[in-house]
């Protein structure tokens, strides 16, 4: 279960554990470049526009169909919902090249977008436990670059993507994550959950990612997630200097 916790400020790695190299896909995780390339590109506007309504079609392209997705979704009920038909509804507006390019200035782990090998579905399921991949060292350099304003989007795609992603109070601070969950063995019930996003309390930002496995009811990232609040409320809680 490798995971991480870094100092916004410095850069450094406060505590670790596992290999944080090792890639993986960024599952739901990934609909944070998602929303920052839909809010930079004008196809998202805020958090409650646009409202797009579920349309019978997307049931085929989706691993499995949530019941709680067959509605119309707002930005913030997309991201709360964690809906997959509405992601790929962006990508499709955004068209390859452009998401291509997005990806690219990114930076963002293997950059690979290519999708099922001979299925040609790269622009709308390359993030979804295929080609796309990225290590949980990865997914905190993203989110330093966000925070830093070093990637090509405008700072209102990221004032608009925080409070999509707001993830509660934590140890006296406000902590900002998304979960991502995706099978490594169906039949099996077998997963592999991610948790990332970031911490602040004052003036001080603490970075983090992990990722687990999980198997049986529920979900992985949602592990994940349960994981990483408790080593974050035990170093925000210990570390004077966090505030």
């Amino acid at each position: 279960m490798p995971w991480l916790v870094t100092d916004f400020d410095t850069d450094e790695i406060l505590e670790a554990e596992g290999d944080i190299d090792a890639r993986w896909s960024p599952c739901s995780t990934f609909k944070i470049p998602l929303a920052l390339m839909g809010f930079d590109s004008g196809i998202l506007h805020d958090a409650k526009n646009p409202v797009w309504p579920f349309a019978a079609n997307y049931e085929a392209r989706v691993p499995v169909m949530l019941e709680s997705w067959r509605q119309s979704f707002d930005p913030m009920g997309w991201m709360h919902h964690s809906c997959l038909w509405y992601s790929q509804v962006i990508t499709e507006t955004l068209g390859a090249e452009k998401f291509a390019h997005y990806l690219r200035e990114f930076d963002y782990g293997n950059g690979d977008i290519s999708g099922d090998p001979g299925k040609n579905n790269g622009l709308t399921n390359s993030w979804l436990v295929s080609s796309l991949q990225i290590s949980p060292r990865e997914q905190v350099q993203f989110l330093r670059r966000l925070l830093l304003l070093q990637l090509p989007v405008s700072e209102s795609a990221l004032a608009k993507t925080a409070p999509l992603i707001f993830a509660g109070d934590l140890a006296g601070g406000r902590m900002f994550g998304k979960t991502g969950s995706g099978y490594t063995d169906r039949a099996a019930g077998k997963q592999r959950g991610w948790f990332i996003g970031w911490c602040e309390r004052g003036q001080r930002r603490l970075l983090f990612a992990a990722l687990v496995d999980h198997e049986g009811p529920g979900f992985a990232g949602h592990r994940a997630r349960a994981l990483m609040t408790d080593v974050l409320e035990k170093l925000v809680s210990n570390s004077e200097d966090v505030g």
